[in-house]
């Protein structure tokens, strides 16, 4: 018998010059719980360039396939009678999702959500988990809040623009260029600002000397360190990321006078470290996408041939939003 071939895009060496290979692989066979999807579109986040480099926490065994989100159709369940073959879904993975088609556990599949489209809903899961985790489940965001979102242009700051707005925050969104003020007023920010020599001054102005309730940080470095220098008494100061490639020293004198929490956030773990709050989670973002408080904008989707240069654009951080790889998805 002739064995089922996939196409997929193969990471087979680490390295910050990012170069995958198209390759055919045969598909496995499933295993109990599992299913087979027909990947639809694939969202590209920044871990994905920092796991082909080697830098991302998780390190997943060489050769793999990338890809953290997809967008896909259940083409197979082990289970035959399974009530998820056929229907439309999202799901997170570990790696996998630069692919024609790959294999996942129940527990990885959610609802799609209805009115988006593929390639939206590829994008979607990563950017509203981390938002709401941080802001919602950690900061626990309140009312009139000030809450500074660094790299708010980006895929998790723009999500986290829109969950911050329909809590009733007040929104001081951060960019490194003035090209993405406009995109960041437009998701619903009150303030737009450049980085720059003068940003606490004009921080603090907007607060009226008062300081920044939450920092949602994804950038690190020393942009952090600004950042902390306009938390008000009492702050929470989310760790999403360190785009900048920099971790920033935080004093500890700094943290006690101030009154600061600081939080690191990794969503993805948070769930899967406290199962017991998975449930009504998910169920929260999922209502997040049926009420359209958070919609991905989608920068530019790329055909699946044109994988690499995906990633070499994501490397730029000239991205407003997100981009996506369109798979089975014309």
């Amino acid at each position: 018998m002739k064995k089922k071939l996939f196409k997929a895009f193969v990471c087979d060496k680490l390295d910050s010059n990012i170069r995958l290979k198209s390759k055919e692989l045969e598909r496995p066979v499933l295993k109990k719980n599992e299913h087979r999807i027909k990947i639809l579109s694939c969202g590209i986040n920044y871990p994905d360039l920092l796991m082909l480099q080697g830098k991302y926490q998780y390190k997943p065994i060489l050769p793999f396939i990338p890809g953290m989100e997809i967008s896909g159709k259940v083409i197979e369940s082990f289970n035959k009678k399974s009530k998820f073959t056929g229907k439309k879904i999202i799901a997170q993975l570990r790696n996998g999702g630069f692919a024609e088609e790959t294999i996942v556990k129940k527990t990885q599949l959610f609802p799609f959500p209805l009115g988006f489209t593929n390639d939206e809903a590829a994008a979607y899961s990563i950017i509203a988990q981390t938002a709401y985790v941080a802001l919602v489940e950690k900061a626990k965001i309140k009312k009139n809040e000030y809450v500074l979102i660094s790299g708010s242009s980006g895929g998790v700051g723009h999500a986290a623009i829109q969950l911050a707005k329909y809590n009733k925050c007040k929104v001081i969104a951060i960019v490194s260029s003035t090209q993405k003020l406009a995109f960041v007023s437009a998701i619903g920010a009150d303030y737009a600002l450049v980085y720059d020599e003068n940003l606490k001054k004009k921080i603090m102005h907007l607060t009226k000397e008062k300081g920044v309730d939450v920092i949602y940080d994804p950038i690190g470095g020393s942009y952090l360190t600004t950042f902390i220098t306009c938390a008000a008494f009492g702050a929470r100061v989310l760790i999403i990321g360190f785009v900048s490639k920099k971790f920033t020293k935080i004093l500890s004198n700094y943290i006690l006078i101030k009154g600061l929490s600081v939080i690191g956030i990794r969503a993805g773990e948070y769930l899967r470290k406290k199962p017991q709050y998975r449930t009504r989670i998910i169920k929260n973002i999922n209502d997040l996408a049926k009420k359209k408080i958070i919609v991905p904008r989608i920068f530019k989707s790329f055909s699946f041939n044109n994988a690499n240069n995906a990633l070499k654009l994501l490397k730029t951080r000239k991205v407003l939003g997100k981009i996506v790889l369109k798979i089975n998805n014309k």
